[in-house]
């Protein structure tokens, strides 16, 4: 099984977080990922498991960011659009992509496939 405390230890490392907790829901739901896309008799303990989680977490954690923080009130209370959103989400990305390749010996299907925003 993957190892969830350490799971949360790289999500909050990977989203400079002092606590998992409020994101427990989005650990869960990216270690079903990972889970479901586990090659038959692949060690579900492996380290890059962890690391992949955390990426899939994080790349989750990054877009509900970017996607309530699209807009900004000014100090004279009209709204102004902020940095743009898509960035983060791309560094994100990269990072999942980096890790699914890293794990690739321990999943089905070794594509990977990420909807962007934007």
């Amino acid at each position: 099984m993957i190892d969830m405390e350490q799971c949360r230890k790289l999500f909050c490392l990977f989203a400079m977080l002092p606590d998992a907790e409020p994101y427990t829901p989005l650990l869960d739901a990216a270690a079903a990922q990972c889970m479901s896309m586990l090659r038959p008799g692949a060690d579900a303990s492996d380290l890059r498991l962890c690391y992949f989680c955390a990426a899939l977490a994080n790349l989750r954690y990054v877009q509900m960011q970017a996607a309530r923080c699209g807009v900004s009130h000014t100090y004279a209370g009209t709204v102004a659009r902020s940095h743009d959103a898509a960035l983060p989400c791309s560094f994100a990305e990269r990072l999942v992509q980096e890790y699914h390749a890293a794990a690739a010996d321990l999943l089905t299907d070794r594509r990977l496939l990420l909807t962007g925003i934007g």
